[in-house]
């Protein structure tokens, strides 16, 4: 979805507040990516409860593997 379609789904209420934090979220790490010429970037937020590191966007190598994977918060292995 490019940004002027992105804008428009936003302003008509069409996007619930989770898409727009995952297309968000999206557009920073592809952003990134093209600023650092990157093979890939990602952001990754903590899960209190669980007390682990859950990737939320991933652009480039991994993509399509990463997004969803969760590890602990203090190392190791995800799962």
């Amino acid at each position: 979805m490019n940004n002027e379609n992105l804008q428009a789904a936003v302003s008509a209420g069409v996007m619930s507040a989770e898409s727009e934090h995952r297309a968000l979220l999206q557009s920073i790490v592809e952003v990134a990516r093209a600023i650092f010429s990157a093979k890939a970037a990602s952001i990754y937020l903590h899960d209190e409860e669980a007390d682990e590191l859950v990737f939320e966007a991933v652009a480039g190598e991994g993509a399509g593997e990463l997004v969803g994977m969760r590890f602990p918060a203090s190392g190791g292995r995800p799962s």
